[in-house]
């Protein structure tokens, strides 16, 4: 198989150019004389991707390094501490790496689309927390009982990241600290609607998201969605849509009506489709809701199945992205590294899936071992050499 495209083609979509312009607009280097936004932004990002347990010691590591110096074109010798790098984070400001963020959002969705069904764009939306405990961190929600929120204290602060994530990219992300997103009803429904176009595609999300009301004002913003139900759910049938169903290898779908669905004591008048199957390996009746009616229902639960990407997705942030660790415990930093671990994730899953490579850990690797082959080739040829005859046996 033929390389299709390459890391250092990545790297330059995001130029100077556009570096330059956001710093500007958001006078990130407004009274700084040292870790300029820039150069913040290439070590943070180069500190995600080559490292596994990234940390702001690791970071100092990185850029006291003469390769990142090199790949950053910064004079030799130059040195910052870990504490000045926390410090940063801590202050910076966090528009600089959210524009960023959204120019390679944009600019590698305008190349690279992913995989639709029905002929319509999948949005899944769901939640991860990453929690610690409140001696170390004090921003966050508590799931301490005295507050209401849980009835069991754990002790623990936890940072709610909310994401819509294609199959490709993750195209809207939102970071919630404030202890009433403890609600995922309110952190999913606040991200969906905070999209660009939330009315563009199909949006997929799972129980989090059940408020009856928040299922009316999707349909008044013209929100296509697919999402289950559990089984304590009140409705009353307004139409059956179909008696006759194609059945899968996990589910045998039985029911596929038109109905009224209830809050606690009210009658929520907004008709919805409801579809009743049941899991052939367990034996569990799951409920789907959506407010498509032009699908099949065979259709409706395959969309529905699509929504285990994200989840597959939040995998590989946690496990190869160092994302269930927090560099940074204050609100500031905290923004800055989830917008830098999004743009870092990015690059690798396009790497991955324009490649056409299987896995992440390997892919990750790859991707590593890519860079850094280009930064000797770079160092060959600024020493005078021929970098193409690394490309060729080594003789002895």
């Amino acid at each position: 198989m033929t390389q299709k495209i390459g890391v250092e083609e990545l790297l330059h979509l995001i130029p100077e150019s556009k570096l330059h312009e956001f710093a500007v607009s958001t006078e990130v280097d407004h009274s700084v004389k040292k870790l300029k936004g820039h150069v913040l932004f290439k070590l943070l990002l180069y500190s995600v991707i080559k490292s596994d347990r990234v940390s702001s010691r690791v970071i100092e590591a990185f850029f006291n390094s003469r390769s990142f110096q090199f790949l950053a074109d910064m004079p030799l010798q130059s040195k910052t501490r870990h504490s000045s790098i926390s410090d940063r984070l801590a202050h910076v400001e966090v528009s600089f790496f959210e524009k960023i963020y959204e120019y390679v959002v944009s600019e590698l969705g305008r190349k690279y689309v992913a995989h639709s069904a029905q002929g319509q764009k999948i949005k899944r939306f769901d939640s991860t927390i990453v929690s610690l405990s409140s001696r170390l961190l004090h921003v966050g929600m508590s799931n301490d009982s005295r507050t209401g929120s849980s009835k069991r204290d754990n002790g623990r602060k936890q940072v709610k990241f909310t994401v819509g994530f294609d199959g490709l990219l993750p195209h809207q992300v939102d970071c919630y600290l404030e202890q009433n997103y403890l609600n995922e009803n309110l952190a999913l429904s606040e991200t969906i609607l905070n999209q660009r176009a939330p009315y563009e595609g199909i949006t997929v999300f799972d129980r989090g998201l059940r408020g009856r009301k928040t299922f009316v004002l999707l349909c008044e913003e013209n929100v296509k969605f697919v999402t289950r139900l559990d089984e304590r759910l009140r409705y009353e049938t307004i139409e059956v849509l179909s008696t006759v169903f194609p059945q899968t290898e996990t589910l045998d779908i039985q029911q596929d009506l038109k109905v009224y669905l209830f809050t606690t004591n009210t009658k929520v008048k907004q008709p919805f489709r409801l579809i009743i199957a049941t899991n052939r390996n367990t034996g569990k009746i799951l409920y789907f809701l959506t407010n498509i009616f032009e699908c099949t229902a065979l259709e409706i639960t395959e969309i529905y199945r699509k929504r285990w990407d994200i989840e597959v997705f939040f995998r590989f942030l946690k496990q190869e992205m160092n994302f269930s660790h927090l560099i940074s415990r204050n609100e500031n930093g905290i923004k800055v590294m989830f917008y830098l671990t999004m743009i870092a994730s990015m690059l690798i899953l396009v790497y991955r899936h324009v490649n056409e490579l299987p896995g992440y850990k390997i892919v990750k690797l790859q991707f590593v071992n890519e860079l850094e082959f280009s930064l000797i080739k770079d160092i060959v040829t600024l020493c005078g050499g021929d970098p193409q005859k690394l490309d060729y046996p080594i003789r002895r």
